[in-house]
């Protein structure tokens, strides 16, 4: 198996080192020096006016609907979870 040696290794650094420098060199350029307009849209958004229906709320099927009753809690003090619930038990 043929294995380089550290002198021919270091005979194509100077040229790789130039290949990363040049993309990394046009990437900046892309990114940010070059001047490219920016193409805004002059339409306004205007906002939609919105109407609300109460006339649904007179609706028949609505008068048989019936109310839940109310929930009732027990007389006194109620545990509730921890005090700290991100301490470690």
């Amino acid at each position: 198996m043929f294995k380089p040696t550290r002198t021919q290794i270091q005979k194509y650094l100077p040229h790789i080192l130039i290949g990363v420098l040049l993309i990394i060199a046009i990437i900046v350029w892309q990114g940010f020096f070059k001047k490219e307009k920016v193409f805004f849209p002059s339409v306004v958004f205007t906002p939609q006016i919105i109407e609300i229906d109460f006339e649904i709320l007179e609706n028949p099927f609505l008068d048989d609907l019936q109310e839940f009753g109310k929930i009732e809690l027990p007389e006194g003090e109620i545990e509730t979870g921890r005090n700290n619930p991100f301490i470690s038990y």
